[in-house]
């Protein structure tokens, strides 16, 4: 075979098998190069192990409060280092900084048009996707006073615990959202005169019920309010150390205590569900001292129903409580969770129970004990 004819092919040949070398070389520097310029401390890939250690919550204290919105995105509220949004994909964290009126996020809720809102230790701050809004502090006492309004309830309002000062002087009332206006609701004085928010117009616990019942929670007790008239309990045998409320679906109010834990309402009682259970604290009804024994359901600061009707309530010092309507379940350390206290416990819209752990983590029940999630 003529060697001259076959030259040009072989110099093809040659500039091809070079083109293709020189390719893949720069294929894979790329794909090396996009690895390595990726700090670890921002890498955020889609969570699914739970204890990937780049894909946790940066809480070093309680996470107090959680939301999913209508996008998907959950929301978790931290006790004085701001908020954290989890789209699925990463974490953000959003603190004063960004626009928020305070670090300490005790609640948060979403209105009718997609915005977040967030009651936090010094007022009440909306965000709309792109910017925090201060809606009320504490201390602007003349700009709620211009916008208060009578009481009432409309669907889908959102509701706010705020300080208002004066002088010093506390303010007792709370705050309505009804998708319009932000209103400022002074306490009436026949809950006053009941012996609610005598020393303290702090509310500490917010709940909604069937037909629009609401009720309220204060460190010296709690009150109705159905729209139009309130509901108050005369019973004062209780020390009430109130800090957390609760309606289940089947009506029963669940009241939670910081000494004499759990009270509970069936509508026509009210009765002491922890000391019924043998589960109490002697030494709080002695002295009004708390006690550091474990295995007591006694300073319960959470509480919540899962998709099965079943009652759970998050203790500060003896970790979760189960309640199937027959008998009590007790879960600590040795079942999975991060810490023995619960700031919060949240029903998702997929039905998901999470809870807010002390140590800025968050869990979840696996139906026989507990995973950390973030």
């Amino acid at each position: 075979m003529n060697k001259t004819f076959l030259k040009p092919y072989l110099i093809i040949f040659q500039l091809s098998f070079l083109m293709v070398i020189l390719s893949s070389c720069s294929n894979q520097n790329s794909s090396t190069q996009e690895v390595t310029d990726t700090p670890k401390s921002t890498y955020s890939p889609l969570i699914e192990n739970p204890i990937d250690s780049y894909n946790q919550l940066k809480f070093t204290r309680a996470v107090r409060s959680i939301l999913e919105d209508s996008k998907g995105n959950y929301w978790f509220g931290s006790w004085n280092q701001g908020v954290c949004r989890y789209d699925g994909k990463k974490f953000t964290y959003f603190t004063t900084d960004d626009g928020l009126s305070h670090n300490q996020i005790r609640t948060i809720q979403e209105d009718q048009n997609g915005n977040i809102w967030f009651a936090t230790g010094n007022g009440i701050t909306s965000y709309d996707g792109k910017t925090f809004t201060i809606k009320a502090t504490p201390n602007d006492l003349k700009s709620i006073k211009e916008i208060e309004s009578e009481w009432k309830v409309t669907a889908n309002d959102l509701w706010f615990n705020i300080d208002i000062r004066e002088n010093e002087t506390v303010v007792k009332g709370l705050c309505r959202y009804d998708n319009k206006n932000l209103s400022f609701l002074a306490l009436p004085q026949e809950v006053i005169d009941q012996g609610i928010c005598i020393n303290t117009g702090t509310i500490t616990g917010i709940s909604k019920g069937k037909n629009g019942q609401m009720w309220f929670a204060n460190y010296e007790g709690f009150f109705g309010y159905d729209g139009k008239s309130f509901q108050l309990f005369k019973d004062k045998e209780f020390p009430y150390h109130v800090r957390s409320i609760f309606e289940d679906s089947n009506g029963n109010l669940w009241i939670g205590n910081n000494g004499i834990g759990v009270l509970l309402f069936d509508g026509e009682t009210l009765i002491n569900f922890t000391e019924k259970h043998e589960v109490g604290n002697p030494d709080y009804y002695k002295d009004y001292r708390v006690s550091d024994r474990p295995g007591l359901l006694a300073r319960v600061f959470s509480i919540g129903e899962d998709a099965s009707g079943n009652i759970w309530f998050g203790t500060v010092d003896a970790g979760a409580w189960k309640y199937d309507g027959k008998e009590l379940t007790n879960y600590t350390k040795e079942d999975g969770l991060t810490s023995m206290s619960i700031m919060e416990i949240y029903l998702d819209r997929k039905g998901v129970l999470w809870f807010g752990m002390g140590d800025g983590s968050v869990c979840q029940f696996n139906g026989k004990s507990f995973d950390k999630i973030y």
